[in-house]
């Protein structure tokens, strides 16, 4: 009898799940990308593959995509449109923020756009007008429009999201920043 025991046993830890239902063989596809100074992350995450057993990563060259990995498993997630995947924020916030709060690290790619009657795109802040009346803007938020007046003698400035003084950056041209 005890030798049956032994050889179940021996059986069962060949073919451990571990918690969350990562398999050993998993672990074992993981391990193959590891370099010197532990995985490689950029490698790990173009294929699916967690770098860690849980966190949030980068994924490709698009930087509204990232890889969630919870307890070993991975799972694609795209970010709503107009909103960029932040590598920086903490694993208890929403990893996707708008544009000016997050450095896509060389990431220059992103999803279509998903434009409504009102919106290029589903989330973000849009400047109104032209030369002469910068001071208009539209805040999206799931594709609807809501107007907005930068007080007098401000113009809304694209880069940063915010109403500042005419005359220092205020003004840009549409097309010359990649999420417009």
């Amino acid at each position: 009898m005890f030798r049956v025991l032994v050889v179940v046993a021996v059986i069962a830890a060949t073919s451990v799940i571990y918690a969350g239902g990562v398999t050993r063989r998993t672990v074992m596809r993981q391990r193959q990308y590891l370099d010197n100074d532990g995985y490689h992350r950029d490698v790990a995450t173009s294929i699916g593959v967690c770098p860690e057993r849980n966190g949030r990563y980068p994924m490709g060259n698009q930087c509204d995509k990232y890889l969630q990995c919870e307890n070993g498993v991975p799972t694609e997630k795209l970010c709503p449109d107009g909103l960029f995947f932040s590598s920086k924020s903490s694993i208890f916030s929403y990893p996707c923020q708008y544009p000016p709060q997050v450095d896509c690290e060389g990431r220059t790619q992103l999803q279509p756009p998903q434009s409504s009657r009102d919106c290029p795109r589903q989330f973000g802040y849009f400047r109104l007008g032209d030369e002469t009346k910068c001071g208009q803007f539209l805040n999206c938020v799931n594709g609807i429009g809501y107007k907005f007046d930068c007080p007098e003698g401000l113009a809304f400035n694209e880069l940063t999201f915010r109403c500042d003084w005419a005359g220092s950056g205020g003004y840009v041209r549409r097309g010359s920043i990649p999420w417009i």
